[in-house]
């Protein structure tokens, strides 16, 4: 969805890049990309499978270095809400437009927790299952709950891996963080304060407009405030 509003030839910076999934498509002949992460294993597994013009460096996305200016900055898949407090996003974002040109763009995709979300005093439960490619199935359970006194939400993912043979035994995993979950006018307060003005904003992947209390997405693109 991002490569649609990146020009071919923009010096993109990724940031919170994992395994490098995002940076090795963006990537091309002429649009060099860079990814940062802190996370060691993640820029490992990125490396192994690293393509021409994209490099990735271990950096912290809230203290960035670099000498140079980017043409896009990109902050995905809800990375952005993984920084929780409204300081440390605002010193994110103050870094962003240090290191973005002045006809940059920073595009991101944000969470974005529904007021029925907000205002329900229990646990939400998601429940998905999907066929594996060799076989099987992976069942996948996302629990949340939003806690009022940090605006913040608690994720818990639990995934169940299925092979059905007797070859191979059933497998559990478990993962749990905690995400920002401040609704859009709240993220445009915080936008403006690190000196952006959004330009394009989506509800969803397929471009259709937010709706701030309904959408449970802020997809789009900010510039440097006038």
């Amino acid at each position: 969805v991002f490569r649609n509003m990146i020009p071919d030839q923009a010096r993109v910076l990724e940031l919170g890049c994992g395994t490098g999934r995002i940076s090795r498509v963006l990537a091309g002949n002429r649009r060099p990309v860079i990814g940062i992460d802190i996370a060691l294993n993640m820029l490992q597994a990125a490396k192994r499978k690293e393509v021409p013009h994209c490099h990735y460096i271990s950096m912290d996305m809230t203290r960035m270095g670099f000498t140079n200016q980017f043409d896009i900055i990109l902050i995905g898949y809800n990375t952005l809400n993984l920084l929780c407090d409204k300081e440390t996003i605002i010193r994110c974002l103050t870094g962003c437009k240090k290191y973005l040109h002045p006809k940059g763009k920073l595009l991101l995709q944000l969470y974005l927790p529904t007021k029925e979300f907000i205002n329900n005093k229990k646990r939400t439960f998601q429940f998905q299952m999907f066929d594996r490619p060799g076989g099987g199935r992976v069942i996948k359970e996302i629990l949340k709950k939003f806690c009022p006194r940090t605006r913040t939400i608690q994720v818990e993912e639990r995934y169940r891996i299925r092979p059905m043979t007797r070859a191979r035994e059933n497998e559990d995993y478990q993962a749990t963080y905690t995400l920002a979950g401040f609704p859009c006018s709240e993220w445009y307060t915080v936008f403006r304060k690190a000196g952006f003005s959004p330009t394009e904003i989506y509800g969803d992947y397929k471009y259709h407009p937010i709706n701030d209390g309904n959408s449970t997405m802020l997809l789009g693109s900010f510039s440097h405030s006038k």
